[in-house]
């Protein structure tokens, strides 16, 4: 018994029954008189957290944790904390000492893999994950992280088998059921993958992430833009530029996605000895061999049929590269998922020293109204038909616009939705609220958003409207209603970004 039982015996009674903020007044007022007491500070902590206030929850639950060399429950509630404030390493910690401490501690087991994954550590956290499942073989939350992970870890065939045994068990996980088909698609097994979805959508005809993923599935077959942006003149310089200074001292050049092979052929130019081209699409690889040969870079220039994703060192890519070169961005940036593939190269086919091309990006938007583009909210009555089947072939994300071709007014000025230094960056998925100003009167159709990407400290492009022309247009978000904004207002978002892309939301 401590010297604070009687009050502290109520304050538990208080936090068990759900009084909370009734139970951290009397614990702040012990925790006054008694700060070392380690009973005191776990409940205080631990109330703290329940109440949704880690940053205040530390201190008082690092006294328990130091105090407790026998009862791993105080290091776990204290590993939980640093986790959710985002100290990751400390939080790490924090569960080891839970764990030796009693070593059949899973939950510990769970949360130590839950912090590895969120500080940026796929490959431990995986290994964590099997760790635990280990012991816990059927836990869904333990085969639904690892088969997400698999998946980032471009390994979507055993990404599939988890979320199978996981559905096996629970078969309403609706989230496990479209990941399932999101992991196929990877595959290119995309009829399964859409009956996968159409099973979801049986059951729940309004998720929103297996209506997106259709549309996603339905829209992807052949990428018409390529003609566009080797047109592009403005884009075609600005990697010109930057290639020439950073390509003659390079000792293995890795282009990503290299299409045609025109980026590739700019860094031999530049006097790059040797250059890995890697293109996923058949037909695009071997026109891009054609290509090279016939400009005479074949004894430089190795085109590989393959996503980078797939590629390993001491195979066809014969030893890591020390300059990257990508362009593979769509109209809103993150939509060909380079996060992941730009994470995947520096992790495993760079050298650590390697300067990527581009170096960063920085997303802007700006709410947006623009009448002419509300009839493309949906496909429905067709010059009097019903045409609404052919709506499920519409992308729900975004679409791609030339503000100069359109009569518009920002309702808004531009504010910053997302920002990327390509050789640090971490985290794949954020979902944030922002309040946006309402500056100018009148209906918000949507948000309209567009890049500036740093090629290296000197030369950018940008697909600003007020930019020069690009291949790339601003991409427009329509919102599910227009809806009228007075100048003053404040409009709220939900701006969400994944390894897919990015899209805006009203909240509710």
């Amino acid at each position: 018994m401590t010297v604070a039982s009687p009050n502290l015996t109520s304050a538990i009674n208080l936090a068990r029954s759900g009084q909370l903020n009734d139970a951290c007044s009397v614990l702040a007022d012990l925790a006054a008189k008694v700060p070392s007491d380690p009973e005191v500070a776990f409940w205080y902590g631990y109330v703290l957290l329940e109440l949704g206030v880690a940053a205040k929850a530390v201190e008082p639950l690092s006294v328990a944790a130091g105090h407790a060399s026998d009862s791993p429950l105080q290091s776990q509630f204290y590993g939980l904390t640093l986790t959710r404030i985002g100290r990751f390493e400390e939080a790490i910690a924090a569960f080891d000492r839970a764990l030796m401490i009693d070593p059949g501690f899973t939950d510990a087991l769970y949360n130590r893999a839950k912090a590895l994954k969120d500080q940026g550590r796929i490959g431990a956290a995986a290994e964590a994950y099997i760790e635990y499942l280990a012991r816990q073989p059927n836990d869904p939350d333990g085969l639904y992280n690892l088969a997400n992970i698999r998946f980032e870890q471009n390994r979507p065939a055993e990404a599939v088998d988890l979320f199978k045994k996981l559905i096996d068990s629970h078969p309403l996980r609706l989230d496990a059921q479209t990941n399932l088909a999101l992991a196929l698609s990877q595959l290119g097994e995309l009829d399964q993958a859409v009956q996968q979805l159409e099973l979801v959508l049986a059951v729940e005809p309004t998720y929103e992430a297996a209506i997106r993923l259709l549309h996603s599935i339905q829209s992807r077959r052949i990428p018409g833009w390529h003609l566009g942006m080797l047109a592009d003149t403005t884009r075609n310089q600005a990697y010109d530029d930057a290639i020439r200074k950073a390509a003659e001292g390079a000792k293995h050049v890795l282009d990503i996605g290299t299409g045609s092979g025109l980026l590739a052929m700019m860094a031999a130019r530049a006097g790059a000895a040797k250059i890995t081209a890697c293109e996923q699409i058949p037909t695009l690889a071997q026109i891009a061999e054609k290509i090279v040969r016939k400009n005479g870079f074949e004894d430089r220039i190795q085109i590989i049929g393959k996503k980078s994703m797939d590629l390993e060192v001491g195979e066809e890519f014969s030893e890591r590269a020390d300059l990257l070169i990508a362009e593979i961005f769509d109209v809103g940036l993150l939509g060909e998922q380079c996060l992941p593939t730009l994470l995947h190269a520096r992790e495993n086919l760079l050298t650590p020293d390697a300067r990527i091309i581009p170096a960063a990006a920085r997303i802007y938007a700006a709410l947006i109204e623009c009448e002419k583009m509300r009839h493309t909210r949906s496909i429905a009555d067709i010059a009097g038909f019903d045409m609404s089947d052919f709506d499920v072939f519409r992308k729900l994300e975004y679409s791609q616009v030339d503000l100069r071709s359109l009569d518009h007014r920002l309702l808004s000025e531009p504010f910053v939705v997302g920002e990327y230094q390509f050789d640090s960056m971490s985290a794949l998925g954020t979902q944030e609220s922002r309040t946006v100003s309402v500056t100018e009167t009148g209906t918000c159709d949507g948000v309209i958003f567009w890049f500036d990407l740093y090629l290296d400290e000197e030369i950018s492009i940008s697909t600003a409207p007020n930019a020069a022309l690009s291949h790339w247009g601003q991409a427009l978000q329509m919102l599910p209603q227009p809806e009228t904004l007075h100048s003053g207002e404040d409009f709220d978002l939900i701006c969400r970004q994944d390894a897919a892309g990015i899209s805006f939301l009203r909240p509710g």
